[in-house]
């Protein structure tokens, strides 16, 4: 099974229990989320679309499937990029090597 369609299936921003686990909250991954948001917001520009782009290529060394697109731009637009990176560090595609 690809990445591609799954690896934001789960995203939400709005910080489920998922987020309430130990490595999502220490100050570590919360410090590095801001760092990775800032690095893509100097790299990307201000256009939530090309910072998703960014951000994904960056961190998964792939662009977002059509499937992520548009729910990726909606968590930037909605909640910033902060939010989007915070989730991306802690995903399961990041953290664990296929």
């Amino acid at each position: 099974m690809g990445h591609g369609s799954h690896a934001l299936k789960n995203l939400d921003p709005g910080l489920g229990a998922r987020f309430r686990r130990m490595n999502h909250n220490n100050d570590l991954m919360l410090r590095q989320s801001r760092y990775f948001a800032e690095r893509i917001e100097n790299e990307a520009g201000e256009s939530a679309t090309e910072q998703v782009n960014h951000a994904l290529q960056r961190s998964f060394g792939r662009l977002p499937s059509e499937q992520e697109q548009p729910l990726a731009v909606s968590i930037v637009e909605q909640h910033g990029l902060f939010a989007l990176s915070r989730s991306l560090l802690n995903s399961n595609e990041f953290v664990y090597v296929d």
